[in-house]
């Protein structure tokens, strides 16, 4: 399927493409930067500790999967944890507890993924403060409440404040929306506690383009990490996937099964690409179909899709997709690697947060 040009591909371009920045464009970035809150807003009401897993710029780094590692290990730590989300594209307002009944209709694909890969309570609301006020309201037995984005949410304190950075795009051009794709000067990096770069399997070691790429990015990290930041030295997550799900019946099958077949691949995230590349790393021919960020699969693709061959979706676009949609539907889950001292020094620190509001 044939790529039609959009207002979505051409910024992506812009952004991350080398294509120049219009004036206006820059213009409207300078307006945008006026209109920023500041960060200095705790609020009096927030008794229990927040994590927030955020992102400098516009669309996907990365910040649901470390979620949902985070939420698995301080609950594995023995820490009582709910997560919160925003409604996004979704019929509902909120505040709602995210249940096995829920739709992705009502409350965005996100949501549903982070209620299937976690045995915490999901709560989600259009404000992400609604959200966490309804965990106050209604749960008294919640040590830590970690919030999926949400950095740029001036009526939420952060205690823990934990950005991810995609090691392949980085930061892009490094302008503000929508001349470029940062949705805060880089500056703000000098607030985080702790800073993570998502990388695949696919990328280590880092070679070539890729070594230039990193070492771009480790040049504006250091850049804008004075030596003041509480930890200066960021982390690697890394992102693999080894099988895929059918979803008819949940059989899994070896993604390197696939190797030398022809398959479909679909992917509406943020970045499609790195979906795809992932795919022809365990050898397979791909027929590509990239759809907008949280889109849904449009009846016309699925009619156009070949009904002998395999279709192979992200797990997040599972949760908007009809088990009976394809014959050979499955699903790619994703598997995410953390740093033992990242994941320790972040269990101490929501202890410690637990001891000063006991």
């Amino acid at each position: 399927m044939a790529r039609v040009p959009n207002l979505n591909q051409w910024l992506q371009q812009i952004w991350y493409g080398g294509r120049p920045s219009p004036w206006y464009l820059r213009w409207l970035a300078r307006c945008y930067g006026w209109l920023l809150p500041t960060h200095s807003r705790p609020s009096a009401h927030q008794r229990v500790p927040l994590v927030v897993v955020g992102n400098l710029v516009a669309g996907g780094s990365g910040k649901t999967p470390l979620v949902i590692h985070l939420a698995g290990f301080l609950q594995q730590s023995g820490l009582r944890v709910a997560v919160i989300s925003r409604i996004y594209r979704g019929s509902a307002k909120g505040p709602e507890l995210v249940n096995a009944s829920s739709r992705w209709s009502q409350l965005g694909d996100e949501p549903l993924l982070l209620r299937r890969q976690l045995s915490c309570p999901v709560v989600v609301s259009r404000k992400r403060y609604q959200a966490y006020d309804y965990i106050i309201n209604n749960m008294n037995d919640i040590d830590v409440v970690i919030s999926d984005d949400g950095l740029q949410h001036g009526q939420l304190h952060a205690d823990i404040r934990i950005a991810v950075i995609d090691g392949k795009r980085g930061f892009g051009n490094g302008l503000l929306l929508p001349a470029g794709p940062l949705r805060e000067p880089l500056t703000r990096l000098q607030d985080m506690h702790h800073i993570v770069i998502k990388q695949t399997r696919e990328q280590v070691p880092i070679q070539g383009q890729e070594q230039h790429q990193h070492n771009q990015l480790m040049a504006v990290l250091g850049k804008h990490l004075p030596a003041s930041v509480h930890d200066p030295e960021p982390h690697s997550m890394l992102l693999h996937s080894s099988h895929a799900v059918r979803l008819t019946d949940g059989q899994q099958r070896p993604l390197a099964s696939f190797a030398g077949s022809r398959v479909q691949a679909i992917a509406a995230i943020a970045d499609p690409d790195s979906f795809f590349d992932m795919l022809r790393t365990h050898g397979m021919q791909l027929q590509t179909h990239p759809l907008p960020d949280h889109s849904v699969v449009p009846q016309a693709l699925w009619r156009l899709l070949a009904t002998d061959l395999p279709v192979l979706i992200t797990a997040k676009d599972a949760v908007k997709v009809a088990a009976d949609a394809h014959q050979q539907l499955w699903y790619v889950p994703v598997v995410t690697s953390l740093p033992e001292p990242f994941l320790q020094a972040l269990l101490q620190q929501c202890r410690e947060l637990l001891c000063r509001a006991a």
